[in-house]
């Protein structure tokens, strides 16, 4: 791969996570869910695998019912392997419930597939995360 391939692919990896992150912190769920393979499975923490798109964004429909959401992530390295990518970085989320009360706020780390789709656009494939911060009592 030359070394302007990757820097694209870098590029393009990078935009697709900044819309991510902006349409989340938004509640911008068609947005952020535009990001997502068609196949995607999600691993979130202390839940079940969210497989497919569908059970994806009735997840993220559930987090945007009950909370504003504020999150910020610093990506750490991303790695392009032809039509694959890794990223792998740190999150600091901050949830406010929508009924009032005090946010929730969690740091984490996280670690992505992306896979480059046909059109040559990088879409999220595997995800997982979770928190760095002791389990509550």
């Amino acid at each position: 791969m030359t070394d302007d391939v990757r820097k694209n692919a870098e590029e393009s990896i990078a935009e697709q996570h900044h819309t991510a992150t902006a349409a989340l912190s938004a509640g911008d769920l068609d947005s952020m869910m535009a990001v997502y393979a068609d196949e995607v499975i999600m691993l979130p923490p202390n839940e079940p695998a969210r497989v497919g798109t569908a059970a994806v964004r009735a997840m993220w429909e559930g987090v945007l019912d009950a909370f504003a959401v504020n999150v910020s992530v610093s990506v750490e390295e991303v790695e392009v392997l032809g039509a694959w990518a890794f990223e792998r970085g740190t999150f600091e989320m901050k949830l406010t419930p929508r009924s009032g009360g005090s946010p929730l706020e969690d740091s984490g780390k996280y670690l992505d597939v992306l896979r480059r789709n046909a059109d040559g656009d990088w879409k999220y494939w595997r995800l997982c995360f979770n928190s760095s911060l002791p389990p509550r009592s």
